[in-house]
Order: structure tokens, then sequence, then C-alpha cells
């Protein structure tokens, strides 16, 4: 029998990811302002992101060195 609640969007991958403490302290304030669980916050961020690629919104650049 599985376990949890039924739903229309099942989340079938558990991945484990390395982040940097500026991507950690991000997902940490987003969940905190959202009520929302990390892992429900990253969720957010990647479907934001697809949204924006499939839109043709142009990505941000990455950071530098310096800006780390």
């Amino acid at each position: 029998m599985p376990g949890g609640r039924p739903t229309l969007d099942p989340k079938g991958k558990l991945l484990a990811v390395r982040l940097a403490e500026r991507h950690t302290r991000f997902l940490e304030q987003r969940a905190r302002r959202l009520r929302i669980s990390l892992s429900e916050a990253l969720r957010q961020c990647v479907e934001e992101s697809l949204h924006a690629q499939q839109h043709g919104v142009p990505r941000a650049r990455s950071p530098n060195p310096e800006e780390r």
C-alpha cells in the first residue's frame, strides 16, 4: 500500500543536490516567505525556469567569481 496522500502530480524521483550557500539561503528565504517546504521552493524555481524557457524569456547571466 503506497504511503502519503493521493496526488495528480506524483513526485517519483528523489534527488540529492549540493548547493552553494547563496542558493541555500535563497531557497530558505523563499520557503519562509511563502510558508512552504524547501522542496516545494525548489520545485517552484524549476517550474518558473521551465515556464520562462518555454515562453522565450532570456536567461539571466550567471554571477562571476567576484559576485559570488
